[in-house]
């Protein structure tokens, strides 16, 4: 159970019941008790000094520090005696390093310790990850000496690697490249908001060493800005556009049930209980009177200061909706200068810069269109307004069919037949997976090989069995088939005692005991003996579990997909070795086949399984594959796929 706090209080704190699980584990990440309010305070220290024996209680601290009141002292003698603080200190950079080299050195590879410390860049330093990772680089080395060129051909970056290098780019102003690497990890499918989270990570840890990326000042900035008419204070640009003006003022003030004035006080509503009604009180009306009249004379400064940015050219954009019957209005009331009275009852912006407007000469257009003149024209020489009129129509969408003079007069318009067999032409490609696993590409939807979260055909997928049912019952098919795979991946080739091995791993916690038992031990024994694991034995080169993510061409997966298109796929190959002759691929299956048949017909279903993972192989490995092997375990036969 994962019990994350966000606005931490005593009422959300979980009551853990035991259910059918033995024990529930309670997980609170990064919330400091100390700085909750007395109340909260004493209710935590009542739940911690409570918690029943099977309920198990972790502290996670990350991003906050653990930082004991020792004046709270109650609260602080709960976490003294319920609580043990272990602290995991991450290993210095130098000490990653000698372990790297000294792992290199088992496979009898060098690294110097500049691309140990790469290495520990792009794996984010977590051990359990450098481990996989130093085997790969080992694996695919061709010489002695490991090369940069070796860890980036093999290795898989981590995130915060990938989102370094964005946030790189973005300090460095090349924003194409920056652009580039988030187009890399969208299309392997990594989530947004934990991309959004490493880059901002990474560029709080610039800003706090000082490194924060240079931004341009408005002189510098080039092309169009968009700001607020509050941010545009102080600054002046040649070109200014002033849009939505139509954009009504604000009254959300007057939605309160009291008003409320720094000089006048309070305006409440009146409320009638007997006849049920409530209306503004007197003292009410005078403040909204007020109010009304200040926020005016705060929307005429905001407009001023708008309208005195530009240098040059000031463009006015103001969209009327009944634009004859709104401008009859205006040109009624419009004067120069207008009358106070007839400002407070401006709407908007538009209202305002209109009604002078309406009474010059360049306003023409606007007069003809109300059909009514305006009094008292201004009758100076001067002419800076333009004044263009665009219908709204012109800019929407059109039908495919034109419409004849008649039949806009008629007011009518002729349907598209068109539009109902329109067919979207890019209709295929909708269907095609962005990611795919190397399992499907052989039929079987619920082989749990790879677990890789890729694009899967919709299934009923079975609710899990609980604990006690799956004691009494045993394990279900699927669970006993993963069984032999956990012991193949850890499996010495060079021991024979395989219930040895096998306990081992259940000792080490690798496997259950439920899956010790139901692994077929005198099939991983006739394995130890075949052909196929002494070849094994002497290959030059060996991996197993060897994790893999390509490019390929979606035609690759559907012929009918564009020349254009690809796929990214992923996947887990079982074992691959290397022969003089070249990279062999080793698949083991724990089908139910008895005769030669049915080894023939199940090894035909794995062949495009096979093919994807000798694609993937050639491509990473830079080798070519020459043999494909599926190993049967009940059968205990080697089948070769051409």
């Amino acid at each position: 159970m994962r019990f994350e706090v966000l606005a931490p209080t005593p009422g959300r704190m979980p009551t853990p019941m035991p259910m059918m699980a033995e024990r529930t584990l309670i997980r609170v990440d990064d919330v400091d008790f100390f700085k909750q309010a007395e109340g909260a305070r004493e209710q935590y220290r009542t739940i911690f000094a409570d918690l029943p024996e099977y309920c198990c209680l972790v502290l996670y601290y990350d991003t906050a520090e653990w930082k004991p009141n020792g004046t709270m002292r109650k609260l602080n003698e709960v976490f003294q005696t319920k609580c043990e603080r272990v602290e995991f200190g991450k290993q210095s950079e130098r000490d990653l390093v000698a372990w790297i080299q000294r792992h290199f050195k088992a496979h009898e590879k060098w690294a110097d310790d500049r691309l140990c410390q790469y290495l520990i860049f792009l794996t984010d330093g977590t051990m359990t990850t450098l481990a996989g990772e130093i085997e790969k680089v080992a694996s695919y080395a061709k010489g002695q000496e490991i090369t940069k060129g070796d860890m980036d051909a093999v290795v898989i970056p981590a995130l915060s690697a990938q989102t370094f290098d964005i946030s790189n780019a973005i300090t460095d102003g090349n924003y194409d490249a920056a652009l580039r690497k988030l187009q890399d990890l969208y299309a392997m499918q990594t989530e947004p908001i934990l991309i959004l989270g490493a880059i901002g990570s990474q560029l709080r840890r610039l800003l706090e060493q000082d490194q924060a990326p240079a931004t341009r000042g408005p002189a510098e900035a080039a092309g169009v800005r968009l700001m607020s008419i509050h941010k545009s204070k102080g600054l002046e640009f040649p070109i200014v556009i002033l849009a939505d003006l139509d954009h009504a003022f604000s009254r959300q003030d007057f939605d309160t049930p009291v008003l409320v004035h720094p000089a006048l006080g309070l305006g409440p509503l009146c409320i009638d209980l007997k006849r049920k009604i409530r209306y503004p009180t007197m003292a009410r009306l005078a403040l909204e009177e007020k109010l009304r009249r200040e926020n005016l004379a705060e929307e005429q400064r905001i407009l001023y200061v708008a309208m005195t940015r530009p240098k040059e050219k000031l463009i006015l954009v103001d969209a009327l909706y009944g634009a004859e019957k709104r401008l009859q209005k205006l040109t009624a009331a419009a004067a120069c200068p207008v009358m106070p009275e007839v400002v407070a009852e401006g709407k908007c912006f538009g209202d305002w810069i209109l009604l002078p407007l309406l009474c010059r000469p360049e306003a023409a257009p606007l007069r003809d269109m109300a059909g009514v003149m305006a009094g008292g024209l201004y009758t100076g020489d001067t002419a800076p307004w333009q004044v263009f009129i665009h219908d709204g129509d012109d800019f929407g969408w059109a039908p495919g069919v034109a419409v004849s003079d008649t039949e806009k007069d008629a007011g009518e318009t002729l349907f598209d037949p068109a539009l109902l067999t329109f067919r979207y032409p890019y209709q295929w490609e909708t269907t095609l997976p962005a990611k795919l696993t190397a399992t499907q590409l052989k039929g079987r939807a619920l082989d749990q090989e790879i677990a890789e979260d890729a694009y899967h055909t919709p299934y009923i997928r079975p609710l899990v069995q609980p604990k006690f049912r799956r004691e009494k019952k045993g394990l279900t098919p699927a669970e006993r088939g993963t069984a032999p795979h956990l012991v193949l991946q850890y499996l010495d080739l060079q021991n024979l005692d395989v219930p040895g091995q096998v306990e081992k791993l259940r000792l080490e916690a690798k496997l259950t005991a439920e899956q010790a038992a139901a692994v077929d031990v005198p099939a991983l024994r006739r394995f130890l003996e075949s052909p196929l694991a002494e070849e094994m034995r002497q290959a030059e080169t060996a991996a197993r579990e060897y994790r893999f993510t390509v490019l390929m061409p979606a035609r690759d997966y559907d012929p009918a997909a564009a020349e254009e298109d690809s796929i990214l796929l992923q996947g887990v190959v079982d074992c691959w070795f290397e022969t003089p002759e070249g990279i062999t691929v080793v698949d083991f299956k724990t089908d139910f086949v008895q005769t030669e048949e049915d080894v023939a017909q199940h090894a035909e279903l794995y062949r495009g399984q096979l093919a994807a993972y000798s694609l993937a192989l050639e491509r990473v490995l830079e080798k070519a594959v020459t043999r494909k092997a599926l190993y049967f375990l009940q059968a205990g036969k080697t089948v070769e796929i051409s």
